[in-house]
């Protein structure tokens, strides 16, 4: 989980196999996406946290390469209501929603987290996100 990634022998390992190689790590951004696939002439990647941290990231990455993508999801209401729905689990739902935005946080205009962060409950996290000037209307697709 620490940097630095090293993607230059990632590249080299890539160059001595005769299969395909993922190459992921440090992949915030769609510049860091340009200097991995510079660094490492791979075709193929995979974002962890990052993607969490920005839901749009894989999506412009998807336009980078020409592939088709579809808009990400940005109703945090509709999403939080999923997952309730899921797992059946309003305490677990909070805390993911909160690890969820805490990562987003990074990438979006998120003046409302620290409201967030101190909903302890599903409906005190529904009422800080359905507020038209909170969260909701201002993380948008990130960068």
């Amino acid at each position: 989980y620490n940097p630095p990634v090293f993607w230059p022998q990632i590249g080299e390992v890539r160059k001595a196999l005769n299969l395909p190689v993922v190459a992921n790590g440090d992949i915030w951004t769609l510049d860091d996406f340009r200097r991995c696939q510079d660094e490492t002439g791979c075709r193929h990647f995979m974002l962890g946290r990052s993607a969490l941290a920005n839901p749009a990231l894989s999506h412009q990455i998807a336009g980078e390469l020409g592939l088709p993508y579809a808009e990400p999801e940005t109703d945090w209401l509709r999403l939080m209501q999923r997952l309730i729905d899921r797992t059946g689990d309003t305490k677990y739902t909070l805390v993911r929603m909160k690890q969820w935005l805490n990562l987003a946080q990074r990438y979006g205009d998120f003046r409302h987290f620290d409201a967030l962060k101190r909903a302890n409950s599903v409906d005190g996290l529904i009422a800080i996100l359905s507020c038209p000037s909170s969260a909701s209307s201002q993380m948008g697709a990130g960068r």
